[in-house]
């Protein structure tokens, strides 16, 4: 009763960590994206204020 209560535990314990580890990778993947966005807004940014 106690190993099968462990396992299921050390189970939950691996999902958490796995879900943790992809919402970084997501987290990454957004924020690069975001940098993304940033570095063309500046670029576009740029030869409009020349212009003017």
């Amino acid at each position: 009763m106690v190993r099968r209560r462990f396992l299921s535990f050390n189970k939950l314990v691996q999902q958490n960590i796995s879900e943790m580890l992809s919402t970084e990778s997501v987290m990454q993947a957004l924020e690069a994206k975001l940098d993304r966005r940033r570095v063309a807004k500046l670029e576009n940014s740029k030869p409009q204020s020349k212009t003017r």
